[in-house]
């Protein structure tokens, strides 16, 4: 299957809670840190499971459009969600989060 650059999204909730939470990060960091095992060992991983899930599911989607499906695409790891890419999108976000140490985001 090949890769069709329009089938993937970029959800602006979560570019926008990126760019949102970074900035409040620098003028008002929260009292909290995180653990610095935690930010090293927990976030790159998400950022890479992440960007392979919403790599997968792209490859996966192939031919069809997804912005108009004319068929449901039920295999790969659209078997698992009905969303895999968002759910990339997540962990990517979730990963960031970690190794930015951004409470806000």
């Amino acid at each position: 299957m090949r890769l069709k650059w329009r089938n993937v999204p970029v959800p602006e909730g979560h570019v926008f809670g990126i760019v949102a939470g970074t900035l409040l990060q620098h003028a008002r960091p929260p009292r909290f840190r995180l653990p610095r095992w935690l930010r090293r060992w927990v976030g790159p991983p998400l950022i890479l499971l992440g960007a392979g899930l919403a790599l997968w599911a792209a490859t996966t989607a192939g031919d069809t459009e997804l912005s108009t499906p004319d068929t449901l695409v039920t295999h790969g790891p659209y078997a698992l969600s009905r969303n895999p890419m968002y759910v990339g999108w997540t962990l990517i976000y979730l990963g960031f989060a970690l190794v930015a140490d951004a409470g806000w985001v």
